[in-house]
């Protein structure tokens, strides 16, 4: 199996837990068994299920690059993100519900602003 179909298979599973349970919930045994994958292939992509997480949001704020280009104005990445925010509204609803959870969202939207501004967020500063 690719690492990109293992990947997906693991997000999924996350996605799927954390909308049926909650994040703070669910545990990495949950997502393995879901997933149909062992510990190890687990931690061999995601140091833990912040990391999945923040990977997870990353990857779906990101997505404006497919629709807008690298060369994206600030205006149209925040609409993009809010639209995927929008979309996975269950999702994203139990993200926010938890505070480890947001500050995982909050990273990676640190890390999509870092990319397209070449500027580094300062932690704690939202």
């Amino acid at each position: 199996m690719s690492n990109v179909t293992t990947q997906t298979k693991i997000k999924d599973a996350f996605r799927e837990l954390t909308v049926k349970h909650s994040f703070s919930k669910v545990k990495v045994a949950d997502i393995i068994a879901k997933a149909g994958i062992s510990r190890m292939t687990f931690y061999r992509h995601y140091l833990d299920k912040y990391a999945l997480l923040e990977e997870v949001c990353f990857d779906d704020f990101n997505l404006f690059v497919q629709i807008y280009g690298k060369n994206s104005i600030w205006k149209n990445i925040t609409m993009s993100i809010l639209n995927v925010m929008r979309n996975n509204s269950r999702f994203y609803k139990k993200v926010l519900e938890c505070e480890d959870a947001k500050e995982c969202l909050f990273s990676a939207l640190g890390r999509v602003s870092c990319s397209y501004t070449g500027k580094t967020a300062f932690p704690g500063v939202y």
